[in-house]
Order: C-alpha cells, then sequence, then structure tokens
C-alpha cells in the first residue's frame, strides 16, 4: 500500500466494490514497519540496545495483527490481537511456535 493510501482506504473501497461488509473483512494483516520509522511507537535506547515501551494499533475490523519492524539491527515481531476471540492461550501458543519456526529458518543447516 502506498504512503498516501491507507489499508483502511483500501479495505473501504474494496468492500465498497464487492458490496461487503468490513467488520471482519481482513481480519489477519501483515504490518511491516520495515525500512521505516515507526509513527506511534517509541524506543528507549541504552548503548547499542533498544526495546519498544509502547505501540498502538488502531484497526477494529482485525483479529490479528503480525507486526514487524526493525531494532537496531535485529528483527522484531509483535502479534497483535483480540484476546476475547481466541481461547485463552492460544495465540500464545501459535507465536511461540511461529518464532521457533523462524529461528530454524535463520539457522543456516536449514536450507540445505
Amino acid at each position: 500500500v502506498h504512503r498516501y493510501y491507507s489499508g483502511v482506504r483500501v479495505l473501504r473501497q474494496w468492500a465498497a466494490h464487492n458490496d461487503v461488509d468490513t467488520a471482519a473483512a481482513m481480519p489477519v494483516i501483515f504490518t511491516s514497519a520495515l525500512n521505516t520509522e515507526s509513527e506511534g511507537a517509541h524506543t528507549e535506547e541504552s548503548g547499542t540496545f533498544s526495546r519498544l515501551t509502547y505501540g498502538i494499533s488502531q484497526t477494529p475490523q482485525v483479529w490479528l495483527d503480525h507486526q514487524v519492524y526493525e531494532a537496531g539491527r535485529e528483527l522484531q515481531i509483535n502479534w497483535d490481537f483480540v484476546s476475547e476471540l481466541f481461547p485463552d492461550g492460544y495465540v500464545e501458543a501459535m507465536f511461540r511456535a511461529y518464532v521457533g519456526l523462524l529461528h530454524a529458518l535463520a539457522d543456516s543447516a536449514a536450507w540445505h
């Protein structure tokens, strides 16, 4: 999506064109803040490390927002989700499994 044409605008126009209710038209999304300065986020820096101390996602039609950004030279991932829509511990278990897969893929031996 172009930076001047928001994802919400895309969804609204897509829904209008397809005569669809936008309440959960795209319940799972991928938000990449790679190579950008994250608006709405604040990091604390200490030496060569930084950590996200505050972030906000305001998309009510989204159930799970997979977010990626870079802090320093490290890939950071976060899943922002509506906890009331999932059984207790379900998304956390999926996230742990996903992170495990990412770590396995980061191992060069996995590609041989």
